[in-house]
């Protein structure tokens, strides 16, 4: 069986310092060729959303917006 290509798999790149490869190619084995690698990673529960979003935040240079109460 080929190793899944993620339709986001930009995603790789930027999360570098989170995803190992042996990581990620247990995410490759794990999903189907439709799944994300965002999809990949919230089904199994890989890593919080707060920790991927601050990764891709710091990655291209941007802020997160504050979406809790002020």
């Amino acid at each position: 069986m080929a190793d899944t290509v993620f339709s986001d798999e930009w995603l790789v790149r930027s999360l570098e310092g989170l995803l190992t490869p042996e990581r990620l190619a247990e995410l490759r084995g794990q999903v189907g060729a439709s799944s994300t690698l965002w999809e990949a990673m919230v089904k199994e529960r890989w890593r919080p959303t707060q920790q991927i979003l601050a990764a891709l935040a710091a990655r291209f240079r941007i802020k997160i917006a504050n979406s809790g109460p002020g």
